[in-house]
């Protein structure tokens, strides 16, 4: 018994580890993703966005990947189809893959922002090395991808939670003032208002987590283990973006021109703390960008053993790259939101069909 719940533990915290991994990508790692979406509106009604955003994420993800056992296999991007039915589902089963590819384009313009803005180099340098690692990882297959980003996500959290409790307490006058700094800065949020923003931010994290997930899903032993990994992975996330964004407000006038405001506070902070952040944020793009580039490559071509799926995962890089060359600010503001208008429409119908299964095991306990 000891050992089966030892093995149990390691799945949810490998588990766990890999869905805050997921979601930490360039936008978080580099502070755009969370000043965009949460900062604009000042600590008060950032702070509610963030809780509000994250908690509509846990919902989603604890239900994804109960519901993973229900999928067949091979296909994870089926799982559209579990929720919005056949005919939405299918249109949202071949939109998703753009929308990823999409994504994953933004993770190397953060890796090219990266290397431009701290190192110094052209923007393609931080592209094109952030494009062999993540090809170069999805050739291993899902097994390997989540033991990698499993073990990544935990450790770039951490750091994290080091920055913007610094910040933060260096200077709480700022994040006190944080709503009038926000409007001399000229910041505007992602929706006209914080809790839109809040759903706008669910909803994109949720419509490009949902394939991941659906293969993430089949290798837990039940539900308490599904949800034990979506509480861990997703709190997780909430506590660092909390603290990553009240670090960011502490000192938003010097920040708001920044495309990796993270890295400039991390160098403020600590003396050459910057290069060790700049390796943590790539770090965080990566285990964001090989999840992606996986789902993509594993809705146009199911089986990731063939010869097929690694030209394709070639293919689809490659595409990426030149794509990758927009302004990295730019794409964040952009593409995110308008993705989290689809995923909002995602969340309703995870939303309706939890409501119909549990109205239909009620019918069933009366027969």
């Amino acid at each position: 018994m000891t050992g089966k719940k030892q093995e149990s533990g390691k799945r949810i915290l490998k588990g766990g580890g890999a869905i805050l991994a997921f979601f930490i990508g360039s936008g978080f790692a580099s502070g755009q993703e969370i000043l965009q979406f949460f900062g604009a509106y000042g600590t008060g009604r950032g702070t509610m966005g963030l809780c509000l955003s994250l908690f509509l994420v846990f919902l989603c993800v604890r239900q994804a990947l109960t519901d993973a056992a229900n999928l067949p296999d091979g296909d994870a991007s089926r799982i559209f189809r579990h929720y919005c039915g056949p005919y939405v589902g299918l249109f949202l089963e071949w939109l998703t893959p753009v929308f990823l590819f999409l994504s994953y384009s933004v993770m190397l313009a953060g890796s090219g922002a990266l290397f431009t803005e701290y190192f110094g180099c052209r923007s393609q340098t931080g592209r094109l090395v952030m494009l062999i690692l993540s090809l170069g990882t999805v050739m291993l297959g899902l097994s390997g991808l989540t033991d990698i980003i499993g073990a990544l996500g935990p450790a770039i959290v951490a750091f994290v939670f080091c920055l913007g409790t610094v910040c933060a307490g260096t200077n709480p006058q700022g994040v006190l003032r944080s709503s009038q700094e926000a409007l001399r800065a000229g910041l505007w949020g992602a929706a006209g208002s914080w809790w839109g923003s809040a759903v706008l931010y669910a909803g994109f994290s949720v419509i490009t987590a949902l394939p991941f997930l659906g293969g993430l899903g089949k290798g837990f032993a039940g539900k308490q283990e599904c949800r034990r990994s979506a509480a861990l992975g997703t709190f997780s996330y909430l506590a660092g973006a909390l603290l990553l964004c009240w670090g960011m407000l502490a000192y938003l006038p010097e920040i708001a021109g920044k495309r990796v405001p993270t890295v400039f506070l991390a160098d403020k902070i600590w003396t050459g703390a910057g290069g060790a952040y700049a390796v943590i944020m790539f770090l965080g793009i990566y285990t964001t960008a090989v999840p992606m580039l996986w789902s993509v490559c594993n809705k146009l071509t199911p089986g990731e053993e063939g010869l097929s799926f690694k030209i394709v995962a070639v293919l689809v890089a490659g595409a990426a790259f030149l794509w990758g060359r927009a302004d990295f600010s730019f794409l964040v503001g952009t593409v995110y939101p308008y993705i989290g208008y689809f995923g909002s429409g995602v969340m309703v119908c995870m939303a309706g069909k939890w409501l119909l299964d549990r109205k239909n095991k009620k019918s069933a306990c009366r027969i």
